[in-house]
């Protein structure tokens, strides 16, 4: 229904056989409209699907420089809307020009999902970003104050550093003599997330580790 409301011929949508019919591009009044079926992909959920085929969409259409997407969700479920709002968070991101990526507007989805996905990726954003910089930038030092400014304000998170003296004060060798192999000695980054409603509820820790000047199981991964 929106892709006719914005001009697309009935033989568009009904007589086409694209090679891809899971995700194809019709040219509408406005500019390009990609048509994504994501029930089609039958080897990944709805959610999934939909998260990686907004996602080639939105890198596929890069060199058009639109500004704005619209997004429909419609004859999608819930599983798959929230994939679609994702995938766009997601294929924003550009290392060196994050700011200049267009925005979104979702038709006929609340607005709380679309603020949970904008949520969500950035969150994911900013750890790709972390990983994309290179080590003579990122050092543990610039590492732990971009760590602080991102929870600064808010007053359920405390961030606590140890530098690399009270590292090797509260005797963590291990990460004290890693640390010895870069110019900057090696932080640890305390992050706790205490809400104001969190009483009775039992502690949860997780324990991770940031080699800023080693990024050798990076490649190694798969891409998908």
């Amino acid at each position: 229904a929106e892709l006719r409301k914005g001009g697309v011929a009935e033989w568009q949508l009904s007589e086409r056989t694209p090679p891809r019919p899971e995700i194809f591009d019709v040219t509408v009044n406005s500019g390009v409209a990609w048509v994504i079926t994501p029930q089609m992909v039958k080897t990944k959920s709805d959610y999934a699907a939909a998260r990686d085929l907004v996602g080639e969409a939105i890198v596929r259409s890069d060199t058009l420089g639109a500004g704005q997407w619209e997004i429909s969700a419609e004859d999608c479920g819930p599983a798959a809307t929230r994939g679609a709002l994702l995938g766009f968070e997601l294929a924003r991101y550009r290392y060196r020009r994050a700011g200049a990526m267009p925005s979104a507007v979702g038709i006929g989805i609340a607005k709380a999902a679309t603020q949970d996905a904008a949520v969500r990726g950035t969150a994911v954003n900013i750890a790709r970003h972390l990983v994309n910089v290179p080590a003579a930038e990122l050092t543990p030092g610039k590492y732990a104050k971009a760590v602080q400014a991102l929870f600064k304000g808010y007053s359920s998170v405390k961030c606590e550093v140890w530098g690399p003296d009270r590292v090797v004060k509260e005797r963590c060798g291990l990460l004290a003599a890693v640390g010895q192999a870069a110019v900057e000695g090696a932080h640890l980054v305390k992050i706790s997330y205490a809400p104001a409603k969190a009483k009775g509820i039992r502690h949860v820790a997780f324990v991770g580790k940031g080699v800023t000047f080693d990024s050798g199981g990076l490649d190694i991964k798969p891409t998908d």
